[in-house]
């Protein structure tokens, strides 16, 4: 039979595990955000380089 302390570190261990998962949830969430905005910013970039290059006659 278990007993509260049992009991007790199963519900503190359960609660680490939700908020680790929660954490988790976040960053990947950040970490989608980041790759979004790298990928406009490459975008803007590669969209930048002929106007850059014809206005300083590279061409």
């Amino acid at each position: 039979m278990k007993t509260t302390s049992q009991y007790q570190q199963y519900d503190y261990l359960y609660d680490r595990l939700k908020k680790q998962e929660q954490a988790i949830a976040q960053l990947v969430e950040i970490i989608g955000s980041l790759n979004r905005t790298v990928g406009e910013l490459k975008e803007h970039h590669k969209n930048m380089e002929p106007q850059v290059s014809s206005s300083l006659n590279l061409r």
